[in-house]
């Protein structure tokens, strides 16, 4: 019985260590999120120049800083609570003695915390207010930019039809994931979207068909763009090429180059 109720105690307190390493990774996490994002925010108003984007950005990262300064309270008073505990197991009850606490407001790191998230709070709040929740108004923002950089500031939709005679297709697309669907038309279609003007370009020579992707405008040597590189990469969407085949000419037509086939 004794044995069991040893066992149950060292259960007990090995559990009151859980909180330590889950602290510190959240208090890591937050604050590594806040200084990120506070680099960011410059960034972010030096190539946009936008109100909107610069606050909800900084807002964000002081947010994340409020909230991993007040996990660093938490964890110092777990710290004293831990320790408090463990020296009150190892002596005898002594009498308590009263404390009165103050009721009015008193300035303490607390407070400091709670006072850095709602300044970050009221930033995405204004953020919020001049547009951020828009979809439309990120595009207007950032389009200027995109377009200095030779990008557009939407994909366009690359869509174009041979009605000629094609039994050989020539797939030049190392960038691009190329679907094949097979139709009851009969023509071959291309349909895919370009990041910047120029990204697909197809020639038809003879009864080939030769369909390639064009290299990308380089934003190597410009810091600020390459630190905001994820603008100008594809999503799933736009890093796909939907080539349409006439079912009756499946057998017909080659296609070079990789590719996968689509379910019917």
């Amino acid at each position: 019985m004794e044995n069991n109720k040893n066992k149950k105690e060292q259960f007990v307190k090995g559990l009151s260590y859980v909180p330590f390493p889950l602290l510190i990774l959240l208090i890591l996490a937050s604050l590594a999120f806040g200084i990120f994002a506070t680099v960011y925010a410059s960034v972010t108003y030096i190539a946009f120049e936008s109100a909107m984007i610069f606050l909800i950005v900084f807002g964000g990262a002081i947010l994340s800083i409020g909230i991993g300064l007040l996990l660093v309270d938490c964890f110092v008073k777990y710290i004293k609570k831990f320790k408090g505990k463990t020296e009150e197991a190892n002596k005898e009850e002594t009498p308590k003695t009263q404390v009165t606490t103050s009721t009015g407001f008193k300035l303490n790191f607390q407070s400091i915390c709670y006072g850095v998230m709602v300044v970050g709070a009221v930033f995405v709040l204004i953020s919020a207010g001049l547009g951020s929740i828009s979809a439309e108004n990120w595009r207007k923002e950032t389009g200027a930019y995109l377009n200095q950089h030779g990008y557009n500031n939407v994909s366009k939709l690359y869509d174009l039809s041979y009605h000629n005679d094609v039994d050989k297709i020539v797939l030049d697309l190392n960038g691009k994931n190329v679907v094949v669907i097979y139709t009851d038309d009969n023509y071959v279609m291309i349909r895919g979207y370009e990041k910047f003007p120029g990204q697909i370009t197809s020639s038809h020579t003879g009864t080939t068909l030769t369909i390639r992707e064009n290299p990308s405008p380089s934003i190597e040597g410009d810091k600020v763009a390459e630190m905001l590189g994820f603008l100008f990469e594809e999503n799933k969407a736009e890093a796909q090429i939907w080539l349409y085949i006439p079912l009756s000419q499946k057998d017909n037509i080659e296609i070079i180059g990789d590719y996968v086939i689509a379910q019917e």
